[in-house]
């Protein structure tokens, strides 16, 4: 379970970030790309869902499956 505890925190963190979420997103789909993991489904929430959900579209429209 703390991996699903650790996924949560920082996806929060990811969330609230005023900085640029789109590009945090993009950023951190292609850390977890390198080191292998494979994404099955991605949930955007708060006042940031738009932009995770831009970048997350935007990582896997250019990414092999």
């Amino acid at each position: 379970m703390t991996g699903v505890h650790d996924l949560a925190r920082r996806m929060a963190a990811l969330a609230v970030a005023a900085v640029d979420p789109e590009r945090l997103v993009r950023d951190e789909l292609q850390r977890r790309i390198a080191q292998g993991m494979r994404c099955e489904a991605i949930l955007a929430v708060g006042k940031a869902a738009a932009g995770l959900a831009r970048g997350t579209r935007a990582m896997f429209a250019h990414s092999p499956r």
